[in-house]
C-alpha cells in the first residue's frame, strides 16, 4: 500500500489538486446527478459530463496560476452570494433598526425603530429625504 501511496504522490507533484471550486463542483455533479435520475434530459447529461471532465481537467493541471485565477474569481463571488445572505440574516435579528435603501443613490441606511415619518441625510451623496417608519 505504502507503494501506490508513493507513486499516487509522485504523480500529484506539481498538480494544481482540488480545491474550494472543486468541491463546488462535486456538489453540483451530485445534484444534477439526482434531478436527471427523475428528468433523463440529455441536456443534463452532458453538462454532467463538462463538469466531470472540467473538475479532473483543474485537478491534474500544472498550471498553477490560472487555476488560482479561476479560484479567486470563484471565492469573489460566493464571498458576494454569501455577504447578501448574511446581511438579510443579521438585519431580520435586528429588531431595534429599521433598514431603509436612499432614493437617490441606493446605499442603504440603518434608522431606530420609531414610528412615524423621519427626515435623513444620506452620508454616501448627501441627500435629504423622508422615511416612514410603519412598525
Amino acid at each position: 500500500m505504502s507503494k501506490f501511496k508513493y507513486m499516487l504522490m509522485n504523480f500529484m507533484s506539481g498538480r494544481y489538486g482540488p480545491d474550494e471550486l472543486y468541491n463546488f463542483f462535486f456538489v453540483l455533479y451530485f445534484v444534477l446527478f439526482v434531478i436527471n435520475i427523475f428528468v433523463r434530459s440529455p441536456i443534463i447529461s452532458l453538462l454532467m459530463l463538462f463538469l466531470l471532465i472540467y473538475s479532473f481537467f483543474r485537478v491534474f493541471s500544472r498550471n498553477l496560476s490560472a487555476r488560482q485565477r479561476e479560484r479567486a474569481k470563484y471565492l469573489l463571488l460566493k464571498n458576494k452570494v454569501t455577504k447578501k445572505f448574511r446581511q438579510t440574516k443579521e438585519r431580520r435579528r435586528d429588531k431595534t433598526h429599521v433598514y431603509k435603501n436612499c432614493p437617490h443613490c441606493k446605499a442603504t441606511i440603518r434608522f431606530p425603530r420609531k414610528k412615524g415619518k423621519h427626515s435623513a441625510v444620506c452620508p454616501r451623496c448627501k441627500k435629504d429625504f423622508k422615511v416612514r417608519v410603519w412598525f
